[in-house]
């Protein structure tokens, strides 16, 4: 599972998986900042301050995180 650009902006993009999944980023205070269901590689806008995230991205098989640098 791929998350990028790293540091980002306003969006970024996740790929490589197949399988319908969900997104969801929390703030380094744990709270969740963004959420959003999608299937394949997509492209999200997320207006947020600039700082550290978490991306916690799911599907019935895998559960990864990946930190986002948001500039």
């Amino acid at each position: 599972i791929t998350v990028y650009p790293n540091p980002m902006q306003n969006t970024f993009t996740i790929a490589g998986l197949e399988a319908e999944s969900r997104v969801k980023v929390y703030n380094q205070l744990g709270e969740l900042v963004f959420e959003d269901n999608f299937f394949g590689t997509q492209q999200f806008e997320m207006n947020v301050a600039t700082g550290i995230y978490f991306a916690k991205i799911s599907n019935d098989n895998n559960v990864v995180t990946k930190k986002l640098v948001v500039k």
